[in-house]
């Protein structure tokens, strides 16, 4: 595991400060970057941008997986940047100090490092959507959760804080690509140390198995539908689903009688029951829906 955290998408904002008439620059310094996005004072010395800044050499190695597949590929180095949209790096440390500040009224000690405009804005819907600046708004197990995750060359990362809890975590892997890991690494961690501070017993976590060889076997073929075609294929014993619009693959793995999506790519996104040669596939995100009526 490496020591830093990349984050991915910029902050988004409804206007600029009135205060800073230019956009920050690949070159510009991590004060200016955040002072520009927030419009309230920021010292960002402990960080670093487009790779120059006293964190030094980022620990423990990156690996990149080749896109929308498994394995390690090259080492990429830090200095690969995307300009505004990624390559600001900072500790976990200062990302946790990071949470508190945002707990704490956006205070640090006596300082007010963001005015409570900003931490509003920052933790309310935008646009009608579930996104609020630089955090996405969500819940987990009917609790409200403000969070930011995102993947570059070489790493992934994840921090999931409980709003009113007062409770977050930070997840960091050295390997890209791997947000399904991340996030479900905070979402256990969050619920075990709710748990741990209401003295009540720690959550069942779901546990998933590979399937009976002779059952993954059973379940190959193209099930096709009114809207899309889903196909399952038994590799070496797992089970894997595509989709016939393309994109990742994703293993199947046994949780009771039916199969969730269980990989590094993607964690219970979707559940598929098969019944004979019928399927249906229920998402548990709201960017695919319901399939149901698929056969074979």
């Amino acid at each position: 595991m490496g020591s830093h955290l990349t984050l991915r998408r910029p902050v988004q904002r409804r206007r600029a400060p009135k205060r800073v008439s230019a956009a920050p620059r690949a070159s510009s310094t991590p004060d200016q970057i955040a002072s520009w996005l927030t419009g309230d004072p920021v010292d960002a010395s402990g960080g670093c941008w487009d790779g120059v800044g006293p964190l030094g050499g980022v620990e423990g190695g990156p690996f990149e997986g080749p896109p929308g597949g498994e394995g390690a590929a090259e080492h990429r180095s830090r200095d690969i940047v995307e300009g505004p949209a990624g390559s600001m790096y900072t500790s976990v440390a200062d990302l946790s100090r990071f949470i508190s500040m945002v707990f704490n009224s956006g205070r640090v000690g006596q300082t007010q490092v963001l005015s409570s405009h900003s931490l509003h804005e920052m933790l309310t819907p935008q646009f009608g959507g579930d996104y609020g600046l630089g955090f996405s708004l969500d819940k987990l197990d009917g609790i409200e959760t403000f969070g930011h995750g995102g993947e570059i060359y070489g790493f992934t990362t994840q921090l999931t804080a409980l709003k009113n809890e007062k409770l977050g975590v930070v997840v960091v892997s050295n390997m890209d690509d791997v947000n399904a890991v991340t996030e479900h690494l905070a979402d256990d961690a969050l619920r075990i140390m709710l748990a741990t501070r209401n003295k009540t017993a720690f959550p069942s976590l779901i546990k998933t198995a590979l399937p009976d060889r002779e059952l993954a076997r059973r379940s190959v073929g193209i099930y096709r539908g009114p809207e899309r075609d889903l196909t399952l294929e038994e590799q070496n014993g797992h089970l894997i689903m595509s989709r016939s619009t393309g994109g990742n693959l994703f293993e199947l793995r046994q949780k009771g009688q039916d199969f969730i999506t269980d990989s590094r790519l993607s964690w219970w996104s979707m559940g598929v029951a098969l019944h004979g040669d019928s399927l249906t596939a229920r998402a548990l995100r709201s960017w695919y829906g319901m399939l149901s009526g698929l056969t074979r």
